[in-house]
């Protein structure tokens, strides 16, 4: 699943999703996931909604 991003001044991002559940929303535009020792699994996801942002950060997930 690839996902196009907002314009930028170079043209558009698209980037590979390898975990397509989070992209079957439409309002979600943004993901970033990763892992520390410190902080564990996270993942930072926005999406807009009715003209709002909104940011959801998940940190120290078991898996």
């Amino acid at each position: 699943m690839s996902r196009s991003c907002r314009p930028t001044h170079r043209g558009y991002i698209t980037q590979r999703s390898w975990n397509p559940a989070p992209f079957g929303h439409p309002d979600i535009d943004g993901l970033k996931t990763g892992h520390t020792h410190a902080a564990g699994y996270c993942m930072d996801t926005t999406a807009v909604r009715n003209g709002r942002r909104l940011i959801a950060v998940v940190m120290d997930a078991p898996n």
